[in-house]
C-alpha cells in the first residue's frame, strides 16, 4: 500500500488490526507523533443504587439501577474525584436523582458503594472479572490508570459496576455470619469436651455449650490477668502506649465477646498506670502475682484426701457441662481440695498447663474464702 502514498503503520485512525501512530510510538518505540492521541478508557458502565423509602426511617430501601449498560468513557489524565464525578453524572442521564445518591454515598460513606473494575489484559490478571478487583481509595484507582497507561493502546476496554450495598441484606448477611461462627464455635467445644470426658459414653452435644462463654473464655486467654497492673483482672494493654490499660470486667468482656474478635469494645475506658507502676514496668522488675493476696497462706497445710470438687464447682458455678473434665483435670492432679488453690505454689500459668481455660482458673482461684466461711456457716 505503500506505494499509493498509504501508510498504514502511521495514521491516527489506521484499519482494524494495526496500530495508530501514538500507539506505535508508546508500544514499539517508533517515532514519536507530533500530536498524541490521549489514552482513554471505554467503560462499559452498570449501576445499581438504594434510597429510603420513607425519610424518617431507614427500614425499606427502594432500587435504582440502569436497564442495560452504557459507554463512559473516562480519560488517562482523570483523578480519582474527576473520575467519580464523571461517572456520577453520566449515570443521572439514565436516571434524573442518580447523581445525588452517588454524591451523597461518597461525601457520607453511606451506603457502602462498590467501584467493581474488569478487564481483559493478559499481563493484568488483578483486573480479570474472577478477581473483583474494586477502587475503594487513591491508590487502587492510581493502580488501575497506570496499568491502562502502560497497556499503550488509545483505548483500552473495561467493565464498571457502581454498586450501593443493600443495609438490609447486608444486615442478614452479617446474622448469617455470625449464626454460622457461633455453631462453629459451639461444635468444636462439644468434640473438645468429649474427648477430654472422662466417660465416653456420655454424649456432649453443641447445645451443651453457650457461645457467650466461649467468646468470654477465647479473650480472657488472649489477654490474662498481668500483675503489673492489675493482680487478679485480666487486662487489655494498649498495643500504642503500654502506660494505658482497661480492666476486663465481666461485662465488658461480654461486650467483647459479640463483635465475634478479640479486640475490646469502642467505648473502652482506658486507665493511666501510676508513676510507681511505670518505673516498676520500664524496669521490669515487678515479680509475678499468681494469687490474691487476701487468699494466700504459704504455711497453709492442705488435707489432700478431702474432696470438695463437685461442692465447689456448683459454689463458683461452673457450667455443669464443664464440670465433669474440670474435675477429671483436678483429680489427676490431685487437687481435690479448694484450699490447694490457695497455695503459692500453684499459680495460674501451671494451671493453666493443666488444661484449665484463664476463666475457670480465675473462678476457682478467687472464692476459697467464700466458700470456706459457706461451709462453716453450715
Amino acid at each position: 500500500m505503500s506505494c499509493l502514498g498509504i501508510d498504514l503503520f502511521n495514521r491516527d485512525n489506521p484499519p482494524p488490526g494495526y496500530h495508530s501512530a501514538s500507539e506505535l510510538w508508546r508500544i514499539h518505540g517508533g517515532p514519536k507523533p507530533a500530536e498524541l492521541t490521549p489514552q482513554m478508557i471505554d467503560c462499559s458502565t452498570s449501576f445499581r443504587l438504594f434510597y429510603p423509602k420513607s425519610k424518617l426511617s431507614n427500614k425499606g430501601w427502594s432500587t435504582v439501577e440502569s436497564k442495560k449498560k452504557f459507554l463512559i468513557l473516562v480519560p488517562d489524565s482523570s483523578s480519582l474525584e474527576e473520575f467519580q464525578d464523571s461517572v456520577a453524572q453520566e449515570c443521572n442521564k439514565k436516571f434524573d436523582g442518580a447523581a445525588d445518591l452517588i454524591w451523597s454515598a461518597i461525601k457520607n460513606g453511606f451506603p457502602k458503594t462498590e467501584w467493581k473494575i474488569s478487564m481483559n489484559l493478559p499481563p493484568a490478571d488483578e483486573f480479570k472479572t474472577i478477581a473483583d478487583y474494586r477502587i475503594t481509595d487513591v491508590p487502587s484507582f492510581t493502580h488501575w490508570m497506570a496499568t491502562v497507561i502502560a497497556n499503550g493502546k488509545d483505548h483500552t476496554k473495561a467493565s464498571l459496576a457502581v454498586l450501593m450495598v443493600n443495609r438490609k441484606t447486608a444486615a442478614k448477611q452479617a446474622k448469617a455470619v455470625i449464626k454460622v461462627k457461633k455453631h462453629i464455635l459451639t461444635q468444636d467445644a462439644a468434640q473438645t469436651a468429649s474427648s477430654l470426658h472422662a466417660n465416653p459414653s456420655i454424649i456432649i452435644t453443641p447445645g451443651d455449650f453457650d457461645a457467650m462463654n466461649i467468646y468470654v473464655n477465647q479473650i480472657f486467654n488472649a489477654h490474662p490477668p498481668n500483675p503489673k497492673y492489675e493482680q487478679k483482672m485480666p487486662v487489655y494493654i494498649d498495643p500504642t502506649d503500654p502506660s494505658q490499660y482497661s480492666p476486663l470486667t465481666l461485662a465488658i468482656v461480654q461486650r467483647a465477646g459479640w463483635s465475634l474478635d478479640l479486640r475490646p469494645p469502642p467505648n473502652l475506658k482506658f486507665e493511666n498506670l501510676s508513676a510507681a507502676k511505670k518505673r516498676k514496668l520500664n524496669q521490669g522488675t515487678t515479680s509475678q502475682i499468681n494469687s490474691p493476696a487476701a487468699d494466700s497462706d504459704s504455711s497453709l497445710v492442705v488435707d489432700l484426701k478431702v474432696n470438695l470438687l463437685n461442692q465447689y464447682l456448683k459454689f463458683v458455678k461452673i457450667p455443669v457441662c464443664e464440670r465433669d473434665m474440670i474435675i477429671g483435670i483436678l483429680t489427676a492432679k490431685e487437687a481435690t481440695n479448694p484450699k490447694i488453690f490457695r497455695s503459692n505454689n500453684i499459680t495460674r500459668e501451671m494451671m493453666k498447663d493443666w488444661g484449665l481455660e484463664d476463666i475457670y482458673i480465675a473462678q476457682l482461684r478467687d472464692h476459697v474464702n467464700k466458700f470456706e466461711k459457706s461451709r462453716a456457716s453450715h
